[in-house]
């Protein structure tokens, strides 16, 4: 959340996805992400994200979005992209603050032609662009949807450490992702290594 990139934003710009079909399962086959990584670097941008058939799939490691009207648009959820934790937080946080939320395709030429654009991991969480493809988008400030989303992040919740598990901290950026075991069919919140409450 305190990521000082997220005040300046981030270029990408997009490549073909040449990835296998089934991309909603985390594999180690990351090598087409990373030389997307690689040529993002090579063009002066920070990230790449991949296009099939006209539309945005994702970013190299995260999940892609555009603002228009007000509305956050990102893709839905199906084989194409991972099923990113961050994401379901993300929209979660969405949901809460009652912002509109349309799952659906969107194009490189729609996206260069948002209000504003952003990406969400877990290493970055909620991350502005500033460029895309060489056009420039809206400037992060404290008037943007993405900011809006990290403020409602951080508004009524805080972190617990609750468990020595070993499990991997999925949560490394302070927030809760009580998503993750609805996603994963876990019942026990344990399984959590951080645990958030309101408050």
């Amino acid at each position: 959340v305190q990521n000082p990139k997220a005040k300046i934003g981030m270029k990408v710009v997009s490549i073909p996805d040449e990835r296998w079909g089934r991309r909603d399962i985390k594999t180690v086959q990351l090598l087409y992400p990373s030389m997307g990584k690689m040529i993002a670097k090579s063009q002066g941008a920070d990230d790449a994200w991949m296009v099939e058939d006209g539309m945005v799939t994702e970013g190299t490691s995260n999940n892609a979005y555009i603002v228009k009207d007000d509305s956050i648009i990102t893709r839905e959820l199906s084989n194409d992209i991972l099923h990113g934790i961050t994401r379901a937080a993300v929209l979660r946080f969405a949901n809460e603050a009652q912002m509109t939320v349309e799952e659906r395709n969107f194009s490189i030429e729609e996206a260069k032609n948002a209000d504003e654009a952003f990406i969400t991991s877990a290493s970055t969480f909620v991350m502005p662009l500033v460029n895309i493809d060489g056009v420039d988008v809206e400037v992060p400030h404290d008037t943007t949807v993405a900011s809006a989303i990290l403020y409602q992040s951080t508004k009524n919740y805080r972190t617990t450490l609750i468990s020595t598990s070993t499990r991997a901290p999925y949560c490394m950026i302070g927030v809760c992702f009580d998503c993750l075991v609805e996603i994963n069919g876990v019942s026990d919140q344990q399984a959590c290594l951080i645990r958030v409450k309101p408050g």
